[in-house]
């Protein structure tokens, strides 16, 4: 039993001998740095929180109406979605140079959309900062505010897929979802100084 052991350890040693001599012409003089190459870190992200600037309103469309003399101007205001981003100790910075949205409104999914972005996650470190998902979405605004009238839902659901990658090159992919709230404040939607013609007294017969 001890002769087959060592024929077995033997036989395990000329196999390896010829990784260990080619890492150590690639690496140099420090195997265990040759070792740690062949083990790219890959950042490993989390999300940690997904909130509003507006705590009553939350992650909204709110649409408004002012007059300028007898010019009706719509204006809407975007909540966009503030994002908490966590990566790993000891793990590489991420950028995210693209993201792809999808908003589902009283059950339609509206097509996606791909969008440019820049966001960095730094190494060992934490994103937190907003997502510009709504004041990008004109499909959106066309959806549920049609030629700018009142809102034809109250919400939505927006998933978004983050598109990026890590400083070792690896591809990296980051999803959350977010309800979205839409309002619409009437207040001078009708011009005040527009009055009623009276209709006209009916004939005697």
């Amino acid at each position: 039993m001890k002769n087959k052991a060592r024929r077995s350890l033997f036989v395990l040693s000329l196999l390896l001998l010829p990784a260990i001599s080619t890492i150590s012409a690639c690496g140099g003089n420090d195997v265990g740095d040759s070792f740690k190459q062949l083990f790219i870190p890959k950042a490993d992200l989390s999300i940690t929180d997904v909130t509003s600037s507006d705590p009553v309103k939350g992650v909204s469309i709110l649409q408004s109406y002012t007059r300028s003399g007898s010019t009706l101007i719509t204006t809407y205001k975007f909540n966009e979605p503030a994002v908490t981003i966590k990566n790993k100790q000891g793990l590489p910075r991420v950028i995210f140079k693209q993201m792809i949205v999808q908003y589902t409104v009283g059950g339609t999914a509206i097509p996606a959309q791909r969008l440019p972005i820049l966001i960095t996650v730094p190494a060992s470190g934490t994103f937190s900062g907003s997502i510009p998902i709504l004041s990008t979405a004109e499909s959106l605004v066309n959806s549920v505010f049609p030629n700018n009238t009142f809102a034809t839902s109250q919400s939505a659901i927006g998933e978004v897929t983050l598109l990026g990658v890590d400083d070792n090159n690896n591809l990296i992919t980051q999803k959350f979802t977010t309800p979205i709230r839409f309002e619409t404040d009437p207040t001078n939607f009708t011009d005040p100084s527009a009055s009623v013609s009276p209709l006209p007294s009916p004939k005697a017969s």
